[in-house]
């Protein structure tokens, strides 16, 4: 057969010009398919051939065409010997193909999969791509992103049953008429045709469809049709030549893919995926392993006492003891921290001038059990309610003591879904946190609600509604028995019950706080009344931070006085984003109260409702600090400043301005017009000392002024 085919193509050379030379390359391989087919069928070589299901093979990326015939794709094998398989490649680029230098076995050999091209039949023009060298146009490389079936592409035709093949010995793959390895009995063909069926040594007959997972079709090029030269029955039924190998310093090439704005190729590099990485400019590998590696301790302030498992760890967590089950261990931990202030004040008040070094200490206890019970105390050894140790001198230095061993509040808190997990051995069945005792609660800032009582309080955590938009939701209920502080009853600690309930929702695009108390009064007065409010923050684009608060008074009839709590409270708070929004954050905050609004508990050393509306509206708690009119009692105002931070968070500068004006017609508090400059100034000394300094001048058109001027350092544990 060798012989004819020689002859044959001296036969074309003699009577027929010979064709171009750069389909020479193609003839060859053509012929030597032949013989390789010629050879496999004399020796009954044993290769087993499996058509794949789904996926293009990683080999038909790298096809190019042939010339006119049909081109097949070259095999990958998955037992890649380790100097083809570890080969460093071109980042974002294919691989290269080398010619394996091994024979393969029956056990690693894929089955060569084809695809019907033929650019001179389609009318393709050679690319500018195209490899010189060896006269082939470049096939373009698909879009494997889309998932494409034989039906979806005219360019793969499903090829023709061949003839039946007898052999008793070797059997013939089923759509690439390679030898194959007998089937188990357990496995079926693949696309097996329902009309044919085997009789004695006939194998049946397979329809050869295209393999599903093939490139689609490249844009505007039509269906070629199969063609067959002769060899259609020995081979499946098309025209092909096997893929031409790869040259040893030969490179696929292909069109630029699609990526974003920014992006580009990476040059080639035989070191980008070695061990032996380099430190480049645009991506620095040592600076990516430093975010690990290249850490150090800082200073860090501990509790003043530790005991049993320590505040900070190095390392992991001892496991706890089961005593209230696997799903609650017990891991004790005893706790004591808090801060140390001294202040020095020169202040003038009423009328009255002085200067004062007052000190204050702060000590919390924590008991904790368990990750979510604990115990908890605090007390203030060094002050009795508004009054502090202090060094005065208003002409003659009195040193005055304030000691004080009372706990001023203690509670305990838990979880009762964990508490009850532990008893059942089941993971947290619900999730129900209360707190029980003299426990402090804060609601909206401080602004509604700030103070410690007697009591009970629970919460129904994390809950949401799709429906409503509502991403988050806690609902907390609350209820003093004692201890409730209110400038409604005099500040008498004892002379109210309070019930209540507030939610806080994430919805709509910001934060909403939903608040009622009732607050029932002990004595014969009669001063209860009904305590609500609503606030809603959000940010308004990229300039604004927007806060709106509401409290509302009502329902109070007193017996024989006047109304204590009564009226409308309204709070509009605004920072503006600057290109700085951590550093550099001008606030501008107004007011309106109508009547006498109050907070539902409000301890007397958290200051007025105002409080936070600007530093010239809150006082320090330590020296006597003066400050504007913070009862919005008929009154209206704002403060307008600005704060300044370093861009390491070390230093903080407030500059600010604020007016308090006195609703014409209206009884206040404020008795007349007042206006007010101030500032502070923040530094950190250590990592647990703060030093601080306040100044401010406050003008009142009927009475004196204020001025005040104080230094404090802070001690933190």
């Amino acid at each position: 057969m060798l012989i004819l085919l020689l002859l044959s193509l001296k036969f074309d050379k003699s009577d027929h010009p010979m064709p171009h030379p750069k389909y020479h390359r193609a003839i060859r391989a053509y012929f030597a398919s032949l013989l390789l087919l010629f050879t496999a069928q004399c020796g009954g070589a044993l290769v087993q051939a499996q058509m794949p299901q789904q996926g293009p093979p990683s080999s038909a990326r790298h096809a190019r065409t042939a010339g006119p015939a049909a081109q097949y794709f070259r095999a990958i094998t998955p037992h890649s010997p380790p100097e083809n398989r570890d080969r460093p490649q071109r980042r974002g680029m294919l691989p290269v193909l080398d010619e394996p230098t091994y024979r393969p076995s029956a056990a690693n050999v894929r089955p060569i999969q084809y695809l019907q091209t033929n650019a001179a039949d389609s009318g393709r023009q050679p690319s500018t791509q195209d490899d010189p060298s060896s006269g082939v146009p470049n096939l373009e490389l698909p879009d494997w992103s889309a998932p494409n079936t034989p039906n979806d592409n005219p360019r793969v035709a499903s090829l023709p049953s061949p003839p039946p093949v007898r052999s008793s010995e070797v059997p013939v793959g089923e759509s690439t008429g390679l030898p194959m390895l007998p089937q188990p009995s357990s496995a079926a063909p693949l696309n097996e045709s329902p009309s044919s069926s085997p009789t004695n040594n006939e194998l049946p007959i397979v329809s050869a469809a295209a393999p599903t997972g093939l490139p689609p079709t490249p844009p505007g090029a039509p269906a070629v049709p199969p063609r067959d030269n002769g060899i259609a029955g020995t081979l499946g039924g098309t025209s092909f030549i096997l893929a031409e190998q790869p040259r040893a310093d030969g490179r696929f090439q292909y069109a630029t893919p699609g990526m974003s704005a920014g992006a580009s190729l990476v040059d080639y590099s035989p070191y980008d995926f070695s061990d032996n990485l380099g430190c480049w400019e645009a991506y620095d590998p040592c600076a990516q392993q430093d975010v690990y590696m290249g850490k150090t301790l800082n200073r860090t302030q501990r509790p003043l006492v530790e005991w049993f498992k320590p505040w900070y760890q190095r390392g992991q967590i001892k496991p706890g003891n089961t005593l209230f089950g696997t799903h609650n261990p017990l891991i004790p931990q005893f706790l004591v921290y808090g801060d140390y202030r001294t202040a020095w004040a020169s202040n003038t008040a009423n009328g009255n001038n002085f200067s004062v070094w007052a000190h204050r200490l702060n000590l919390d206890f924590d008991l904790r059990f368990t990750s979510t019970e604990r115990m908890h105390w605090f007390m203030t050894p060094l002050n009795r309610g508004p009054n502090f140790t202090r060094l005065l001198n208003d002409g003659d230095p009195t040193f005055i003591s304030e000691l004080n061993p009372d706990v001023i509040f203690g509670y305990f808190e838990g979880d009762l879904g964990a508490m009850w997990g532990g008893v059942t051995n089941k993971s947290l069945p619900f999730d129900l946190p209360f707190a029980i005792g003299v426990m402090p609660l804060l609601f909206q800032n401080g602004v509604w609600l700030e103070d410690a009582f007697l009591g009970v309080a629970a919460t129904i955590p994390a809950r949401n509604s799709p429906k409503l938009d509502i991403a988050n939701m806690d609902t907390t209920f609350f209820v003093g028995f004692d201890n409730v502080s209110s400038p409604a009853f005099n500040n008498e600690n004892s002379a109210a019950n309070l019930y209540g309930v507030a939610q806080f929702i994430e919805a709509w695009g910001g934060y909403m706080e939903l608040d009622y108390a009732y607050l029932e009064d002990n004595r014969i007065l009669d001063r209860s009344y009904h305590n609500t409010s609503v606030a809603f923050t959000r940010r308004f684009g990229t300039w604004l931070s927007n806060s709106v608060r509401v409290i509302n008074n009502s329902g109070q009839t007193p017996n024989g006085i006047a109304q204590t709590a009564d009226g409308t409270l309204l709070l509009v708070e605004n920072s503006l984003i600057t290109a700085y929004p951590s550093t550099r954050i001008p606030y501008f905050n107004f007011f309106a109260g109508f009547d006498r609004p109050q907070s539902a508990a409000r301890d007397p050393l958290s200051g007025g409702v105002l409080r936070n509306t600007g530093i010239l509206f809150e006082t320090d708690g330590l020296t006597g600090y003066p400050f504007l009119d913070d009862t919005a009692n008929n009154t209206m105002g704002g403060a307008l400043g600005l704060n300044l931070l370093a861009d390491d968070f070390s230093q903080q500068l407030v500059l600010e301005t604020a007016a308090v004006m006195p609703l014409q017609g209206k009884t206040s508090q404020a008795g007349d017009p007042q206006y007010g400059v101030g500032l502070r100034y923040q530094i950190p000394l250590t990592n647990s000392v703060i030093l601080r300094s306040d100044a401010m001048y406050g003008m009142r058109e009927s009475r004196d002024d204020l001025h005040g001027v104080r230094v404090e350092l802070r001690k933190k544990w």
